[in-house]
């Protein structure tokens, strides 16, 4: 009873160890995009005038404003009211200036912090611990390696029967339909992107087989690959312009978990832009 009740906590882990996950991959992204904002608060700064603002009270109380430069008067220039624009503009400067610094400071923060779990990720832990007490204990979450190898072991109905006198198997073994599709199973596996070919996919009103299933390792979850090979058919062409809106319909956007590769009989699969393709989308 011991045992199944360590191995029920083990499992409720792991579900918070996936989530755990999400909010740090999650937190890489947002990174990226306050690097973003900053380069563009940084261009802003280019734009606005050289030097400072400094601030001043008279009798009665009312600001007065000076324009501090380098090489200038201490106290800076007097700004008056026909020049306001320019207080304006340093006052931005100095708004935009405090934005930046605490920004530079939340990203280095951030890029702590996740340098910080890729050091020490739960799994990484466990491996440090003693052989004694890994035996008994189970990680609330999985290497990589063993997360693909988990992955690809679970079988699945394809469309496609075996057909071992099919001269298109790729090098994993598969029968494929298309010389294409032989070309892109062959791609993913020179990549090391573990997939699944034709593996059935539930969507919201029906079940669908898209041409490949791949795994992102990193963010451990699937994107799909779907090859059109004759776009120069009008009825065809139709048919998966609604292939891609039955995705979208289920939240899963072209650019996004969604990738797609086209031919026609004048233009043919272009393999060097499809690595690129895979390389961007594997290493977001």
């Amino acid at each position: 009873m011991k045992q199944q009740t360590q191995r029920s906590f083990a499992y409720k882990l792991d579900l918070n160890e996936h989530e755990t996950n999400q909010i740090f991959h999650q937190l890489s992204d947002s990174k990226q995009e306050l690097q973003n904002f900053l380069k563009n608060i940084q261009n802003a700064l280019t734009n606005l005038p050289e030097g400072s603002l400094r601030i001043s009270h008279d009798r009665l109380g009312i600001a007065r404003y000076y324009h501090r430069t380098v090489g200038g008067a201490p106290g800076g220039s007097y700004i008056n009211q026909s020049h306001i624009d320019l207080a304006n503009a340093l006052a931005q400067k100095r708004y935009l200036q405090l934005v930046a610094n605490h920004m530079e400071a939340l990203i280095l923060s951030i890029q702590s912090s996740c340098e910080s779990w890729e050091v020490h990720t739960p799994y990484k832990l466990f491996e440090t611990l003693p052989k004694e007490i890994q035996v008994l204990a189970e990680p609330i979450s999985l290497s990589d390696e063993d997360y693909t190898k988990q992955w690809l072991q679970k079988t699945h109905d394809s469309l496609t029967n075996w057909d071992p006198d099919s001269n298109l198997i790729t090098r994993n073994g598969e029968s494929v339909r298309s010389k294409s599709e032989l070309i892109i199973a062959d791609t993913l596996a020179a990549m090391g992107i573990p997939y699944k070919y034709e593996c059935p996919l539930q969507l919201s009103s029906k079940t669908i087989y898209p041409d490949f299933t791949l795994l992102d390792v990193h963010h451990r979850q699937e994107l799909y690959l779907e090859h059109f090979g004759m776009m120069g058919d009008e009825t065809y062409a139709a048919k998966s312009i609604q292939k891609i809106n039955d995705y979208a319909a289920n939240k899963i956007y072209l650019g996004d978990r969604l990738l797609v590769s086209m031919e026609s009989a004048t233009s043919k699969l272009n393999v060097r832009l499809l690595e690129r393709q895979l390389q961007f989308y594997m290493n977001r």
